[in-house]
């Protein structure tokens, strides 16, 4: 049977190198590409990326072809823009034309047909989903609402280390990663679940197959056959059953919850970003239904795993917040949305969004939420600490602000956050942003029809990237790029709405990440309870901080970053 596998795959090679060679022949009069690297027969500019950090690849392939170059990754075009002139050029003044997603094996299986915000294709669904979460999902009023989770969390978090004692390292990474996972998922279900484990294991799968850089992806003609002959398919679906039955099992409680509390006669029915969703599920009004898997969709790109595990958990989920609700609103409840799939439930309910909120789409949202609220924010956490304990006189500035800011104060709220300001916590927080962008890639986009930049042709259907870890370290824009100063955004307009173009870590234009608030949020809090309550030192026989950085396409660090935590007793504790 391999055998047989590996000769359908050569014939395929063979194949595609056949239509190629065939498309050039007829179309002699080719129109001016980008430049970029050679290209082998088949699977073109494929091999420069093998075995290589991706972002830093294409920056050396930058600085040789251009900062818009093309590679040719099987059959699909690539265009890369690694300048702040370039990636304007993609995000602004072409950003209708790049405003669609590729649609990626990932999106189709796990994100319930591209029915979340990440994976959805430009167009009226697509506007109305995003409207739907800016104004309901992930506004800044929502996100306060769930100050109380992020405090929560964090404090268990400074009691843990306390407990553990100065001579046992923490091991910073492990506790980034669980904090905000913790808080997407308290925010999100209202509650630890059982099968959490089960769950983040799914999303992170899926987040690793969802690249864009897959066999599958790279050959249109022949997605279904690769996708079957690698097991890429297989595995997708494994993550996405998992996954919709532990989100239809919370989506049917939190409605059950609903219910049981808008009969008790509850004025605030939404607790979590569940119940959020179902909220808008019954709303209506958005110009497409908001559906059960549109929610998991929505779900699954906040937290981030696979097809078969995917869909039991949301299911589960799903069913088990509409039971909770009907349970509620029968008992006359003020208060029927304790979280976000609550939320989710009365939009279902209540309808009028132009679109159906059905199960399915409800599923897809909360996805979203684990994918881009949970291992981008603890990635800027742990280098953000990273660079602080590389650079002492910054850990000290920082530090003793924070300490003055909040002295006498047993626990930091973000209320106390909010009323201090802190200039100097946000430039440090810009500054790790800007050396290690959660996403260095951003999420690939996907030319709708052809167009020119800078004087190249940018074929249709190509997919397009921006290297905002190559621009936020380009001397062009900053001085001395490679040296971590906070300073250099004193007095900077530079900031994270997408507008400043040397310095992308949420993207800009039309597909910017919509939920940058609620990372930031978490990040804040997280970095001034550290600050504020320990003294931090490296473990005795290490004499630097390894900044060495793990493969793949995000930016994460090769090795744990272990650190040694001293109380702090300040003078007097209000």
């Amino acid at each position: 049977m391999d055998e047989l596998y590996v000769q359908a795959l050569v014939l395929a090679a063979v194949a595609v190198a056949l239509l190629q060679l065939l498309k050039a022949a007829l179309n002699p009069m080719r129109e001016r590409a980008p430049p970029g690297p050679w290209k082998l027969p088949v699977i073109g500019s494929m091999h420069h990326l093998v075995n290589v950090l991706p972002h830093r690849k294409l920056r050396d392939l930058a600085d040789a072809h251009g900062p818009l170059m093309m590679l040719q990754l099987g059959q699909t075009p690539l265009v890369v823009a690694s300048s702040k002139e370039t990636a304007r050029l993609v995000l602004k003044t072409h950003d209708s034309n790049f405003a669609t997603r590729p649609k990626l094996l990932a999106g189709e299986i796990v994100g319930y047909e591209w029915a979340d915000i990440l994976f959805s294709p430009s167009g009226d669904y697509w506007r109305k989903l995003r409207h739907l979460c800016t104004t309901e999902i992930l506004s800044p009023k929502r996100v306060r609402s769930f100050r109380h989770i992020r405090e929560d969390e964090v404090s268990m978090r400074v009691d843990q280390i306390r407990q553990a004692g100065p001579s046992a390292p923490v091991n910073l990474s492990v506790m980034f990663h669980n904090v905000t996972n913790s808080i997407v998922a308290r925010a999100a279900f209202g509650k630890k679940r059982k099968n959490a484990a089960e769950f983040q294991a799914a999303i992170k799968s899926g987040v690793g197959l969802a690249s864009g850089f897959n066999i599958p992806d790279l050959f249109p003609t022949w997605t279904t056959v690769l996708a079957k002959l690698t097991g890429m398919k297989r595995r997708l679906q494994d993550i996405h059953k998992t996954v919709d039955a532990i989100l239809q099992e919370i989506i049917d409680e939190r409605k059950a919850a609903r219910i049981e509390k808008i009969m008790a006669g509850a004025e605030n029915v939404d607790e979590n970003l569940v119940d959020v969703l179902i909220g808008l599920q019954e709303k209506g009004g958005f110009g497409f239904h908001l559906d059960n898997s549109t929610m998991k969709a929505i779900f699954s790109a906040i937290l981030q795993d696979i097809h078969k595990t995917v869909d039991a958990i949301l299911q589960e989920i799903i069913d088990e917040r509409k039971a909770a609700r009907s349970k509620k609103i029968m008992a006359g409840a003020e208060n029927v949305d304790e979280n976000l799939v609550d939320v989710l439930i009365g939009l279902q309910e209540k309808g009028g969004f132009g679109f159906h909120l059905d199960n399915s789409r409800m599923k897809a949202i909360i996805l979203d939420m684990f994918g881009g609220g949970t291992g981008t924010s603890a990635s800027a956490m742990e280098w953000g600490m990273s660079e602080l304990m590389r650079n002492p006189r910054v850990m000290k500035k920082l530090q003793g602000q924070i300490r003055e800011a909040f002295k006498g104060k047993a626990v930091v709220t973000e209320d106390d956050l909010q009323e201090s300001n802190l200039q100097y916590l946000k430039m440090v927080i810009k500054e790790a942003l800007r050396l290690h962008p959660p996403a260095p890639l951003l999420v690939p986009r996907e030319s709708i029809d052809q167009c020119e930049l800078e004087g190249y042709t940018v074929p249709a259907k190509s997919r397009v990237i921006i290297n905002a870890w190559a621009i936020g370290r380009d001397p062009k824009y900053w001085e001395a790029p490679e040296e971590f100063r906070p300073e250099r955004f004193e007095d900077s307009t530079v900031d994270f709405t997408g507008s400043s173009y040397e310095f992308l870590p949420f993207g800009a234009g039309r597909r910017m990440c919509p939920g940058f608030n609620y990372g930031l949020a978490s990040m804040e809090l997280a970095l001034v309870g550290l600050l504020y309550h320990f003294d931090w030192s490296l473990p005795d026989g290490v004499a630097e901080v390894d900044m060495e950085e793990a493969p793949g396409l995000g930016v994460r660090r090769l090795t744990p970053l272990m650190l040694l935590a001293t109380p702090f007793v300040p003078a007097a504790v209000a």
